[in-house]
């Protein structure tokens, strides 16, 4: 459906920026151009497309002043950012809409399990029972936080690192797998740059008084999320963090550098790999996760790995053990008790991305499952949003777009 959307969306806009920019155009004639018409007036009612569906324009803004507007303050108008979004466009809504679907779908697969959908259903009730979460406490993170406490030297570093990458705990490097960027054919192991808390490198480094203002929230927020976790010294702990982090992101290149595709493209063997971060026993690690060592590798970015190997030699085991505490609490953050998630939100969507309110449980529950069980919960909602009436009309669409593209390209 979204690739349906897609390309009808971008159709009508092309049609509509055509429309548009004709009306900017001149030609050259050879003749003295003529004195321009009075402008002009601005229509009092705001025009509606013909077909429905087609964007609707604001003809009382001109195109050739401001596009934008001409194209989209209508749509403004007509949808104010929810509180609880820090953005909001057509594509936001019809994700919300979906999830409204998924809802439904979920809170009747809760009360009516059958063999078939338990495992989605169980896993939507879990998240969505407040009073069971918030009477467990932290007890469901206890054993990683007791592993982490219970680090005897660095050598063990290693296979608890995969153990809590496996957990979806990203601390230090990130692994993944890719295709070959250089044979389409292959797909290979990766491994990344990672553990930090802030969205991007320069989140660290600028010198602007919001930046500085971020990175103090930053602080106090990691403060506030060690004492709720009971951890001692919690003031002290969230500098330690923020020291191991910034040097983390020192060694990082920043999303404009990574756009770049040859820039995050290094194959190396995997005992380069080890060559390059030998503070991080790479066969225990390789082994933690059930797999055999590769014979090649993407090391995204081969300095990244170099510095991280030296900044693990130079911390304390004491620090990385607050490192990765860290790391463990903000992973799961939004499952714990309310304490944690009301002040996840204050900082992460409050401070850095300017939401005024929570998503409603709901939402944030359906979207868990659907990143946790996306193909379990993905047959029901074809089956409700595809049904054989909706299918019919949607091949109906595709074939009026491609018969419309083949009169307007002809070959």
């Amino acid at each position: 459906m979204s690739g349906v959307r897609s390309l009808t969306t971008s159709a009508a806009l092309a049609a509509l920026i055509a429309a548009g920019l004709a009306g900017c155009q001149s030609t050259d004639t050879g003749k003295a151009p003529a004195p321009p018409p009075a402008p002009p007036a601005k229509p009092a009612a705001i025009s509606t497309p013909a077909a429905p569906g087609l964007p609707v324009v604001d003809d009382g803004i001109s195109p050739c002043e401001n596009f934008f507007l001409h194209a989209c303050s209508v749509w403004n108008k007509a949808n104010p950012i929810p509180a609880d979004q820090p953005r909001w466009g057509s594509f936001n809504k019809l994700a919300d809409d979906n999830l409204a679907l998924l809802h439904d779908e979920l809170e009747k697969l809760a009360a009516h399990p059958t063999p078939e959908s338990q495992r989605v259903g169980d896993f939507y009730a879990a998240c969505m029972d407040e009073k069971g979460i918030e009477a467990r406490g932290l007890a469901p993170l206890r054993p990683w936080l007791d592993r982490i406490n219970g680090l005897k030297g660095k050598k063990g570093l290693s296979k608890l690192l995969i153990d809590l990458h496996m957990a979806g705990v990203n601390a230090f490097h990130r692994v993944g797998q890719q295709q070959d960027y250089k044979d389409a054919t292959q797909v290979i192991a990766g491994v990344y740059q990672g553990g930090l808390g802030l969205p991007d490198k320069p989140y660290y480094f600028r010198d602007d008084d919001k930046s500085k203002q971020q990175r103090a929230a930053y602080v106090a927020h990691i403060q506030k999320m060690m004492e709720l976790a009971g951890q001692k010294d919690a003031a002290a702990r969230a500098q330690t963090v923020m020291r191991v982090e910034t040097q983390l992101a020192d060694a990082s290149m920043d999303r404009t550098t990574m756009r770049e595709p040859e820039n995050r493209y290094h194959l190396k063997t995997f005992a380069e790999l080890q060559a390059l971060d030998p503070a991080i026993n790479w066969t225990a690690y390789i082994h933690g996760a059930g797999l055999k060592p590769p014979a090649t590798l993407n090391v995204s970015n081969p300095d990244f790995m170099k510095r991280e190997s030296a900044l693990i030699h130079s911390l304390s085991l004491d620090d990385i053990k607050t490192y990765l505490t860290w790391r463990t609490l903000s992973a799961y953050a939004d499952w714990l008790p309310d304490a944690f998630v009301q002040e996840n939100f204050n900082f992460y969507e409050r401070t850095m991305r300017g939401a005024k309110e929570m998503k409603p449980r709901w939402k944030r529950c359906v979207s868990a499952t659907d990143n946790a069980l996306g193909e379990d919960l993905g047959k029901y909602f074809v089956a409700r949003a595809f049904g054989p009436e909706k299918k019919a009309r949607m091949l109906q669409m595709v074939a009026d777009i491609r018969r419309s593209l083949d009169e307007t390209f002809p070959r």
